[in-house]
C-alpha cells in the first residue's frame, strides 16, 4: 500500500509541475509573439525633416579669407554665374532670385559703382538659369537651397570681411567662394540625411527578419504547452482510474 501512496503522490507532484510548465510556456508564447509582431511590423523613418541651418562661422572665413591672407586673385566666382550674354527667355524671373541678388547686393553697397557693377555682371535671370540648370535635380531640397542662401547672404549683410576687399571683381570672387561653400555644405547636410535614412531602413529591414525568426520560439512554446495539457490528461485518466477500484468496493460493503 505504501508503494501505491508513494505512486499517487509523485502523480499529484508531477500534475502540478506540468500545470507550472504549461502555465509558463503559453505566457512566454504570448509574449514571444507580441514581441515577434512588435518587430515585424516596425517600420523605418523616411522623413526627411529639416535640413540643418548653415551660417556664416569660422569655417567660411577660415577658407575665404586663410592666414596668412593668399592673394584674393587666386579666387574665382563661377563664370556661369555672370550675366555675360542676354537671356531671350520672356519667362517672368522667379521673384526668389530678384530676392536672392538683393541680398548678396547688400555686399557691394558701400559703393553705387560698385552695386551698379553688380547689376551688370550678376541679374536674377542669370541667377534663375543657373541655378536650374545645376540644382533643380534636388526636387524638394531646391526651394530650401534657394531660401536657405537669401537667410545666409540676409545674416551677413553687417558683416564687412568681404567689403574690406577693395576690388570689385576680387570681391565678387570671393562671394562666388561663398555661396559654394554653402552649396556645398547644403549638399553635405542632403547626403548625411540620406546616410540616416538608409541606416533607418537598414535597421527596420533587420528587426523585421528577427521578427520572423523570433515566431519560432512562439510555436516552442506552444509546443511544450500542448505537450503539458497532454501528458496532464493521461495523469487525469490515470487518477481516475486509481479511484474506480476503491469505489468499487465501497459499493459491495
Amino acid at each position: 500500500m505504501w508503494i501505491e501512496k508513494i505512486e499517487n503522490l509523485l502523480i499529484i507532484i508531477s500534475r502540478y509541475f506540468l500545470i507550472a510548465i504549461g502555465s509558463l510556456a503559453l505566457i512566454g508564447a504570448l509574449i514571444a509573439l507580441i514581441y515577434s509582431l512588435t518587430l515585424i511590423g516596425d517600420s523605418p523613418s523616411t522623413s526627411k525633416g529639416r535640413l540643418p541651418s548653415i551660417t556664416y562661422d569660422e569655417s567660411f572665413k577660415s577658407k575665404l579669407f586663410p592666414k596668412p591672407k593668399a592673394p584674393v586673385t587666386q579666387f574665382k566666382a563661377p563664370q556661369n554665374l555672370r550675366s555675360a550674354t542676354p537671356s531671350n527667355n520672356q519667362n517672368p524671373v522667379d521673384k526668389r532670385f530678384v530676392d536672392l541678388r538683393t541680398a548678396i547686393s547688400k555686399q557691394f553697397d558701400d559703393s553705387q559703382a560698385n552695386l551698379n557693377r553688380l547689376y551688370q555682371n550678376i541679374t536674377p535671370r542669370t541667377l534663375e538659369a543657373f541655378f536650374k540648370s545645376n540644382y533643380s535635380y534636388m526636387g524638394d531640397d531646391y526651394d530650401d537651397l534657394v531660401s536657405g542662401l537669401i537667410d545666409f547672404f540676409d545674416d551677413i549683410k553687417n558683416i564687412n570681411d568681404f567689403k574690406r576687399v577693395g576690388n570689385f571683381d576680387d570681391r565678387l570672387d570671393l562671394v562666388g567662394d561663398a555661396l559654394e561653400m554653402y552649396i556645398d555644405d547644403f549638399q553635405d547636410n542632403i547626403s548625411a540625411r540620406q546616410d540616416n535614412i538608409q541606416s533607418n531602413i537598414s535597421e527596420s529591414a533587420f528587426k523585421n527578419a528577427r521578427g520572423y525568426a523570433n515566431l519560432q520560439y512562439v510555436l516552442y512554446g506552444l509546443a511544450l504547452y500542448a505537450a503539458a495539457v497532454l501528458y496532464l490528461m493521461i495523469f487525469k485518466v490515470e487518477i481516475n482510474l486509481r479511484r474506480i477500484p476503491p469505489a468499487i468496493k465501497n459499493d459491495d460493503d
